[in-house]
């Protein structure tokens, strides 16, 4: 079997900084896909930029809006979605949506998948910000089955209480990652240790390409939030990451192209 390795930058729309750090992770480096954020402000220029450069991109479900101050909130307006008292905004965290919100999360969910099509982009895949959908104590799960049955985009990856059904989630070997470390250096030296663990079938990497702009360093939520971000996109167009993933036998594809290579 084939040695597959998937490099997804999340978060796509959130910010100018992450669409900036997206696009060149694509132009100048290896970056394979990414997905969109459909309820946040930068969405209209990602889905330019995303159109313009032929970028897979997903549809990153969010129902969580992890900033303080930088509001976005559910495109249906619903207010059981919405923090108590700020109706422009998701929670802070996935255990602060009721577990009965189930029908306005579909509502929600489609409102996101449908504007993601209108922009003339197919979705290649599903997943959820902050794991929203479904949830860890698997609520939602009977909506994440109906959103299978109405657009038959599979999901990245499942917390299912049952049986997932043929093609729902995507095959999954092995989730690797480029680490927490402040400096490419760290982040370098991890990865070469994770490349010896990839198997064959498909392996990811789920990183947060990002410039390191004023708007991202403004909404740090924590001392190595901003930094982090740019040292993904660093490492998305480093000349030696990119030739350890060749010789370690891995072969770069968007999940599309990894769906036709494994069938």
């Amino acid at each position: 079997m084939a040695r597959l390795l998937v490099l997804q930058a999340d978060d796509f729309a959130s910010t100018n900084a992450a669409n900036r750090g997206v696009t060149r992770a694509f132009r100048e480096g290896f970056l394979t896909q990414t997905n969109l954020m459909a309820p946040c402000a930068w969405f209209s220029e990602a889905a330019k930029l995303a159109k313009s450069g032929g970028f897979p991109c997903g549809v990153h479900i969010t129902l969580t809006c992890e900033y303080p101050d930088y509001h976005f909130g559910p495109l249906t307006g619903a207010r059981e979605l919405c923090r108590p008292g700020v109706p422009t905004a998701f929670p802070t965290n996935a255990n602060e949506l009721p577990k009965e919100a189930g029908p306005a999360v579909f509502a929600e969910v489609c409102a996101q998948i449908d504007r993601v099509l209108a922009a003339g982009i197919t979705p290649t895949h599903l997943d959820a910000h902050m794991g929203a959908l479904p949830r860890w104590d698997h609520a939602y799960w009977p909506q994440a089955k109906e959103l299978w049955q109405r657009y038959r985009i599979p999901f990245l990856k499942l917390n299912a209480p049952e049986t997932v059904p043929e093609g729902m989630q995507l095959p999954v070997a092995k989730f690797l990652s480029f680490g927490k470390g402040v400096t490419l250096a760290e982040k370098k030296s991890h990865f070469q240790t994770q490349l010896k663990e990839a198997v064959e079938g498909l392996n990811y990497v789920i990183t947060h390409a990002a410039e390191l702009t004023p708007e991202l360093q403004a909404l740090a939520l924590s001392e190595r939030f901003d930094t982090n971000r740019q040292t993904d996109l660093e490492m998305l167009c480093d000349a030696d990451v990119e030739g350890w993933i060749a010789a370690a036998g891995l072969e770069l594809v968007s999940v599309a192209e990894a769906r036709e290579r494994l069938k």
